[in-house]
């Protein structure tokens, strides 16, 4: 687990923002020891309690089997160790009161001597662990244990599976395997290629383009088929990863080319030698060649991309998921991405190179010429050509681009890097170092345009990044899995969007997707659409469904007493009046209803009242929240039906 890891984790960076850089080093060396003990592992967030917990996470549960946990204050953290079955120790030290003393409690993480206790427990744990599984073992390069799927609700993949259970060793072609899911599964033609579910041809590209399912479980809970010159052979339960992998020119005249070989899930061969004939080459082909980790890799032009638009729209998500597994090296510790937040007060010297004082045991001061974060990421890239490297940058529109780039805003162009075709270096001004980019550095943002219009960027910067914005989907708060949304709901939706649909999701009869649907439309009439509200803040009330519609109200009241209505104060600078136009309360059949109350309506003191006939008249009136409003399922349907009702969407 890297701090870099958890930096995308919102409620550790309600904790981790506020800390001093001396307690977020500390927190650094801590987790890096506790890995060297404690090897793989997963983390996950418990919402609940707001703690970290590490241990077994099996991916088709929520919960978890925890072996420590890290909690967090303020300005501190610590750490709880469990005792609990088989990890019982004699251990009295640090024993947290109650819970029949099921856990070590070390408040003081930055005492040595807990911090030792911590791993020497820890130490004698971890095979233990792995035993009663606590920790994960052996899950890579096989097919996971529970292969056979029970769930009545079968996703496609699921279905895969289910049908070709008892083909171990078969060979199909594609269209015998599409058409076996037609005809008993009822899967479409297309809708679930073979090649999705085979480890060494789109597994081997981790191809972009297509669905995201690759992006969501990995090809270790994929490979269902391995590709060979003779068609698609069925792996079964527990195959492990090993195999050729094969270029297949769509010409009918031309056979299959050998170009790489799997062994144990890992490409340990790779050849493009072959592939001569450049212009025989499919949109499929290059895609591979463009983002397997190889030498070939060197050829690519480097990636200079932002992820922008309002808050809640997955910008950092699409990095977690789409962006950081291209960087990830065969173990945790060969992570080839570094993550970094810009803010008003960075500068070039912490980004790359600057003077730092430093003191000797006689205290004496001297000063040195120290990397900045991209400096020592690009030397970390030209010594490894073979793989690709990428810097994130969170809030990148919050950083003076200007100071923090200087003389780089030009070496970050594709074609100006290193060995590229119009290469460029520049002198750096306090090492006197040549210093270039090179090409296997790719470089991601993300901009919140609610905090700072792209407008403003400069327009040196904007011609050097691709942009992709991201928006509010409020299709996503629909009954389907959020990465596999149909084409054909979205194209009903779009069609017409202030209409229910069979497949909206309801909590207490409250429309979530029309909910989103109107205030955004609101907000983007009344502002514009850089101050929308991303589809973010009403997923946490999609989660909860699973614990019943009851706790999905609450986690709804939730988002709008502690999220919504707050930011829409920030955006409308507490013009009452608009955020009640775009939550409809002036709208609203009854006043009990009207999340903001108007003075007459809140019966509060008239301005005659509280001032003497010759106080200066303003004219300003008063508002007030009304908590009521968000215990009562009327007022949020009242959102958006009095839209719906006037719409052409909806016929009589």
């Amino acid at each position: 687990m890297k701090v870099e890891d958890l930096l995308f984790n919102e409620q550790f960076n309600e904790y981790y923002h506020n800390w001093s850089p001396e307690t977020k080093q500390r927190l650094k060396e801590v987790l890096e020891k506790v890995d060297e003990v404690c090897g793989e592992y997963d983390a996950w967030f418990a919402s609940t309690t707001n703690n970290l917990r590490c241990g077994y996470r099996k991916k088709e549960n929520k919960k978890g089997k925890n072996l420590f946990t890290f909690f967090f204050s303020q300005h501190q953290f610590g750490m709880w160790i469990s005792r609990r079955g088989p990890l019982s120790d004699d251990g009295g030290l640090y024993l947290k009161s109650g819970e029949e003393n099921n856990y070590h409690e070390l408040k003081q993480l930055d005492s040595g001597e807990q911090l030792d206790f911590a791993l020497t427990n820890l130490r004698g744990k971890v095979l233990k662990a792995r035993d009663a599984s606590l920790l994960p073992q052996g899950r890579e390069g096989y097919l996971p244990e529970y292969y056979l799927p029970e769930d009545d609700a079968l996703s496609i993949r699921d279905k895969v599976i289910l049908e070709f259970k008892d083909c171990k060793g078969q060979v199909f072609s594609s269209k015998e395997i599409e058409a076996i899911l037609y005809t008993n599964q009822n899967i479409k033609r297309n809708s679930a290629p073979p090649g999705d579910y085979c480890y060494n041809r789109y597994n081997a590209g981790l191809d972009k383009n297509k669905s995201s399912e690759l992006r969501k479980q990995g090809f270790i809970e994929r490979a269902i088929f391995e590709h060979t010159p003779e068609g698609f052979l069925h792996l079964g339960k527990n195959s492990d990863y090993s195999g050729d992998i094969h270029w297949n020119p769509k010409e009918k005249n031309r056979d299959p080319v050998l170009i790489g070989r799997w062994e144990d899930g890992r490409i340990v061969y790779w050849d493009l030698s072959e592939m001569t004939n450049e212009a025989s080459k499919t949109k499929d082909d290059l895609e591979i060649v463009m983002t397997i980790d190889n030498t070939e890799e060197q050829r690519m032009l480097a990636t200079n991309r932002i992820y922008f638009g309002p808050p809640g729209t997955g910008k950092t998500h699409i990095l977690q998921t789409e962006v950081f597994s291209q960087y990830q090296g065969d173990t945790e510790d060969e992570q080839r991405y570094r993550f970094v937040t810009f803010h008003p007060s960075y500068s070039y010297e912490e980004f790359v190179e600057g003077i730092r004082a430093e003191t000797n045991a006689e205290g004496q001061i001297s000063y040195a010429v120290k990397n900045g974060i991209f400096r020592d990421l690009c030397e970390q890239a030209q010594e490894d050509p073979n793989h690709r490297y990428a810097l994130i940058i969170d809030e990148i529109n919050r950083g003076n681009m200007a100071k923090i780039l200087g003389e780089l805003i030009t070496l970050i162009e594709p074609d100006k890097r290193l060995g590229a075709e119009h290469e460029l270096a520049v002198t750096l001004p306090y090492s006197g170092d040549v210093f270039g980019v090179p090409q296997n550095l790719d470089i991601y943002g993300t901009m919140n345009t609610a905090d700072r219009s792209l407008a403003l960027m400069d327009n040196a910067l904007r011609r050097r990044f691709e942009f992709k914005e991201m928006q509010a989907d409020p299709c996503l708060l629909s009954s389907f899995d959020s990465q596999a949304v149909p084409t054909q709901y979205r194209d009903a939706v779009a069609a017409k969007p202030l209409q229910e649909h069979a497949d909206d999701l309801k909590v207490q009869g409250i429309n979530l997707r029309l909910l989103l649907t109107v205030i955004n439309l609101r907000i983007e009439r009344i502002y514009d659409r850089d101050h929308t509200l991303g589809h973010a803040f009403l997923l946490p009330v999609k989660k909860a469904l699973v614990l019943g519609e009851e706790q999905a109200f609450v986690a709804l009241q939730s988002a709008f007493a502690d999220k919504i209505i707050p930011l829409l104060e920030e955006y409308f600078f507490e013009d009452w009046d608009k955020i009640r136009k775009v939550l409809a309360d002036d709208q609203k059949s009854a006043v009990a209803l009207q999340f903001i109350q108007t003075e007459e309506d809140a019966n509060l003191p008239s301005y005659d009242v509280l001032f003497s006939g010759d106080a200066p008249r303003r004219g300003l009136t008063s508002y007030q929240k009304n908590a009521d409003a968000l215990l009562d399922i009327t007022a949020y349907q009242e959102i958006y039906l009095s839209a719906c009702k006037k719409s052409k969407d909806v016929t009589a």
